[in-house]
């Protein structure tokens, strides 16, 4: 790898996170202080932990609050929406679960294999607009993948 190649991926980043920003139609969320960055990653891996503790206890509905407390707090945390649409499509609350998971796809989870097979996303899949959510996870990655080839000539 030469030193222009992470360059080159850090620019890429910064202007696809631009690009989302733009599309979700809205002003970027207030950025924390380079100074809360430490705070806030253990608060989140500690808050992550026990909502998968959680979820694997079958106690999803406290799962589901600890979740969207979290989302209060990082917004466009995908990760924690994800899990969130987890929760929710097992207590069978389908429209909030899938609007979870369509924030999630829109906020950066890209994995169209995990959404085909997630056990937990076997409600969702039952409905119609699962398949759009689906799609747009599958459009995402065929975009960066035409994008990175172009980067790469």
């Amino acid at each position: 790898m030469t030193m222009q190649e992470p360059a080159l991926k850090l620019t890429i980043f910064i202007g696809f996170s631009l690009a989302m920003t733009a599309v979700r139609g809205g002003d970027p969320q207030p950025q924390p202080s380079v100074f809360d960055l430490r705070g806030l990653q253990a608060g989140r891996a500690v808050a992550n932990v026990r909502s998968l503790q959680l979820l694997a206890a079958g106690r999803n509905a406290e799962a589901e609050k600890l979740l969207a407390e979290e989302i209060e707090h990082i917004p466009f945390d995908f990760s924690a929406r994800y899990n969130l649409a987890c929760a929710q499509a097992r207590q069978g609350k389908t429209d909030d679960a899938l609007a979870s998971l369509k924030r999630a796809v829109e906020d950066g989870f890209r994995d169209p294999k995990h959404l085909q097979e997630d056990a937990d996303l076997e409600l969702l899949r039952k409905d119609d607009r699962f398949a759009g959510i689906l799609k747009t996870a599958l459009g995402f990655m065929s975009w960066v993948q035409s994008f990175l080839t172009l980067a790469a000539i």
